[in-house]
């Protein structure tokens, strides 16, 4: 507000005190000389008085201009002092969710132990039961999920392998035994009691029959009697459609083949 004030006052009397002098000088002729010598020592005077408004003026100027930028700089720490503050709350709400999941975390620990007590009678009973599941269940892929079950049973005796693992690999025989389940698969094996070669049709838990390779031949596998039974020819073209299928030679198609009814639940 005051920058420039006193400048622009002093140019004014400069250029009047210039007009004096040059109207002085015109007429100094007619005056002595000890006048004329006051006259300039009042201008000297007059303009010593403008170069020190000059020189405050600069100072004013500069005293504005800092004070500008301390206005800018202050404004400036403000909004960083907001953005901390907005910072600041956002940290208090992660470190209350931290101190949550901390206490969480040391309440697992404490439990590990009682889980470690837990988990091996656990993975026991869970084995047997897969194992009886597998005694119970239709005969297909008997040699190889047998097998299996064998060698998980010899992991499970090994102290070298944790808990972790020995539970991780129950869990996969149990799903590879819900697999069979949502599968059709066709494979040729011997038939057991028999001792001939015949292609086995394995649809998901509903049906397990067979055919000999000639065609000449079909069963299934009986639940009610567990049991292999032989089936009479209007069943045979069925059977061999549907290992077809299974082998990806024909697309997906209904097809007939013998179902046992359902068992009663006990």
């Amino acid at each position: 507000m005051f920058k420039n004030m006193f400048r622009i006052l002093a140019i004014p009397a400069v250029v009047a005190a210039a007009m004096a002098l040059g109207t002085i000088g015109a007429s100094a002729q007619g005056l002595d000389d000890e006048f004329a010598d006051q006259l300039r020592d009042v201008l000297t005077i007059a303009q010593q008085g403008v170069d020190e408004a000059s020189q405050s003026q600069d100072r004013i100027d500069a005293t504005v201009d800092r004070i500008d930028s301390l206005k800018f700089d202050y404004n400036r720490v403000l909004k960083q002092l907001e953005g901390l503050q907005v910072y600041n709350r956002r940290q208090e709400r992660v470190i209350v969710d931290q101190n949550r999941d901390m206490a969480n975390l040391q309440k697992s620990i404490n439990d590990v132990t009682v889980i470690r007590r837990q988990i091996t009678p656990l993975i026991e009973q869970m084995l047997e039961t897969l194992e009886r599941f597998v005694e119970l269940d239709m005969p297909f892929l008997l040699e190889e999920r047998q097998d299996s079950l064998v060698q998980l049973r010899d992991v499970m005796d090994q102290s070298d392998v944790p808990e972790s693992e020995k539970f991780r690999l129950v869990l996969e025989a149990y799903q590879r035994e819900m697999e069979y389940g949502r599968t059709i698969r066709a494979y040729e094996d011997i038939l057991p009691g028999r001792e001939i070669s015949v292609v086995f049709l394995q649809v998901g838990r509903v049906a397990l029959v067979y055919q000999t390779v000639d065609g000449e031949e079909s069963g299934f596998w009986n639940k009610a009697t567990g049991q292999w039974e032989e089936l009479g020819q209007g069943y045979a073209s069925g059977i061999k459609e549907g290992i077809q299928i299974a082998q990806n030679q024909v697309a997906p198609n209904l097809i007939r083949l013998p179902v046992s009814a359902p068992e009663q639940a006990q």
